[in-house]
């Protein structure tokens, strides 16, 4: 996130970035969980401070236009599209952040996009 953004404006901006979509079919709708991230070193770090923290917010965007095609950035390798159901998604494995995001999703709307 960069300062004085928003969890919603950082969501649009990664996705145009990351995925080569048009900020404006990008809609956000709710913050499922943020969580942070910390690392012993960093390309900022100088004698006295080293390290740094990353704040990594999940947003639940809805495209305006389906089926669009996705271009990745020279810093992302790939991607996939995982459904909304946390059971599901436990059983497939998926990053313990998306699993946290998706109960939390679930026990925002239970029927969201059923």
């Amino acid at each position: 996130m960069l300062k004085g953004e928003t969890f919603f404006d950082a969501a649009k901006r990664k996705a145009k970035g990351e995925t080569g979509l048009d900020a404006s079919i990008i809609r956000p709708i709710q913050v499922l969980g943020v969580w942070n991230t910390f690392f012993p070193t960093s390309h900022w770090d100088t004698d006295t401070q080293k390290g740094t923290q990353t704040v990594n917010p999940i947003v639940l965007v809805e495209l305006d236009q389906p089926g669009v095609e996705i271009q990745l950035d020279e810093t992302s390798e790939n991607y996939k599209w995982i459904g909304l159901c946390p059971k599901e998604a436990t059983k497939n494995g998926e990053d313990r952040y998306v699993l946290q995001a998706l109960w939390r999703l679930h026990q925002w709307n239970p029927t969201y996009n059923s």
